[in-house]
C-alpha cells in the first residue's frame, strides 16, 4: 500500500468507527458519498483516509475497491 497525496481521478475514503468494527464510507465528493466501501481489515485505522484507483457498486449495497490502495497523510 503507497502513501501519498490524492491523485486526480482517485476516489476518497475514510474509515470510522462503527458499533464495535472499523467502517470505510466514501467521502463527499467521491464515488457515491456515505456509501459503504471494502478496504481490507487489517489496514483500517479510524479517522484514516485512503484514495482509491476506482469503486465498484455491489447489489449488496457496498463498494468494492479497484486498483490500488493509497493512505493520504
Amino acid at each position: 500500500m503507497a502513501q501519498g497525496a490524492a491523485p486526480a481521478g482517485g476516489v476518497a475514503a475514510e474509515c470510522l468507527q462503527q458499533g464495535g468494527r472499523i467502517g470505510v464510507q466514501v467521502v463527499p465528493g467521491g464515488f457515491e458519498p456515505g456509501s459503504n466501501g471494502q478496504i481490507p481489515r487489517g489496514i483500517r485505522e479510524v479517522a484514516d483516509r485512503y484514495v482509491v484507483d476506482g469503486l465498484r457498486a455491489t447489489s449488496g449495497g457496498f463498494c468494492r475497491v479497484r486498483g490500488e490502495i493509497r493512505r493520504l497523510v
